[in-house]
């Protein structure tokens, strides 16, 4: 009676089992595109809010600026400001499109495994649904008499019911995983999708800047030769200097104030005379007082202007840290590095910044790329050199060629 009870139950069992495999051979639809884990994209989502609502402030004063004389300066300022804010959303859009893509191609390789695994079971799962087919009429005194023993019998029921247990949990886990990876497939679909579309509308913005970056060489073609306009340029960018010069200033008081600070070792002064260039290109203005050609007004230069071509990599000379990421009218994003021991490198004219606050860079870190915001000379590269509170000529510490 013990023996028959428990067949009994097997039987149940195993048309459980039997049941289970049934929703296992239902076809199984495989996604096009899975995905993996959701990403963490808060912060980068905040910084293009953000970016976002500066442009549209950028542009509640265009009309302002159309309806004003004189504005010229503005309007450059504004046409420099947008083209920066633009390119900065833009990189930030593709690079959440490629993390997308990515996390796409991992999860698509995961399901891949999981599916294989899949197949794999399910053949095991057929074998042993022929055996129970072949052996369907197997009754109770067959199994006792195919039997050793009555232990054997008993061995054998229990054996079988614990792989049958086993096969439904198996069965189970890799159906809710299968489930869980559709399901997070269509999510992160849906996502790329809609970056897609916000990529495609920030398309749309691309050629409303090209349609501003026209308006610019415009403007400046209209006031090349025009005195006033360009006295009031070399005005603005000895007032952008000067702010450049206080922040140096705050910090070098800053520096040696500070014990740790000025403990701080530094190798900048080896560098002197085979520094590496932090752009190619060639230099238009030199370090020191120059003459403009048309106004003949002398204006002092405290770097060098790099002629380069637009989005070419600019890089940190040596080691240090960010201390400063500001945009000015006529230097456009700004970077400072703190190379310790008083030493200073300024970066403007910058179309992207790659690097943040307080971030440590070394030689050849990529800063940010060659821009022409707040340039009059198209794309380049203002690079300074400060010692402690005075900025020094750069061409005397570079090497003779850029590499």
């Amino acid at each position: 009676m013990i023996l028959i009870d428990r067949c009994k139950k097997y039987r149940a069992g195993f048309l459980l089992f039997v049941f289970l495999l049934t929703l296992f051979f239902y076809p199984v639809f495989y996604p096009a595109y899975p995905q993996t884990s959701k990403n963490k994209l808060t912060n980068q989502q905040k910084r293009l809010q953000n970016i976002q609502a500066e442009i549209l402030e950028l542009r509640k004063k265009k009309q302002q600026l159309k309806n004003r004389k004189d504005s010229s300066l503005d309007q450059l300022a504004q046409i420099d400001k947008e083209s920066d804010l633009l390119r900065d959303l833009i990189r930030q859009l593709k690079i959440q499109e490629n993390r997308l893509r990515k996390n796409i191609f991992q999860t698509n390789s995961k399901l891949i495994k999981l599916l294989d695994e899949y197949d794999k079971q399910k053949q095991i799962f057929a074998e042993r649904l022929v055996h129970f087919y072949k052996h369907r009429n197997l009754g109770d005194i067959e199994i006792l008499l195919a039997s050793r023993s009555l232990n054997q019998a008993l061995v054998w029921l229990k054996y079988s019911k614990r792989i049958a247990d086993a096969d439904r949990r198996r069965l189970k886990n890799l159906l809710e995983t299968k489930h869980e990876i559709e399901k997070t497939n269509q999510n992160l679909r849906v996502s790329l999708e809609q970056k897609g579309k916000f990529l495609a509308e920030k398309g749309k913005e691309e050629k409303n800047l090209k349609k501003r970056r026209r308006e610019k060489k415009l403007i400046v073609e209209k006031y090349r030769n025009d005195l006033k306009f360009i006295d009031q340029k070399l005005q603005q960018r000895e007032r952008d200097a000067a702010a450049i010069r206080r922040f140096i200033r705050e910090s070098e008081k800053s520096r040696t104030s500070s014990p740790i600070d000025l403990a701080k070792p530094t190798r900048f002064p080896q560098l002197k005379g085979k520094m590496a260039w932090p752009t190619r290109g060639k230099i238009i203005r030199k370090f020191g007082n120059v003459k403009h050609p048309k106004t003949k007004r002398l204006y002092f230069n405290p770097g060098i202007d790099i002629k380069a071509v637009m989005g070419q990599a600019v890089k940190a000379t040596c080691y240090g840290v960010v201390t400063a990421i500001t945009w000015q009218r006529s230097f456009g994003n700004i970077v400072i590095v703190n190379h310790y021991g008083g030493y200073y490198t300024v970066f403007t004219h910058l179309s992207a910044i790659e690097v943040i606050m307080g971030e440590e860079v070394t030689d050849g870190t990529i800063i940010g790329r060659v821009g022409d915001s707040g340039s009059l000379s198209g794309p380049m590269l203002h690079f300074e050199i400060w010692q402690k509170t005075t900025p020094v000529n750069p061409q005397k510490w570079l090497s003779r060629k850029p590499k």
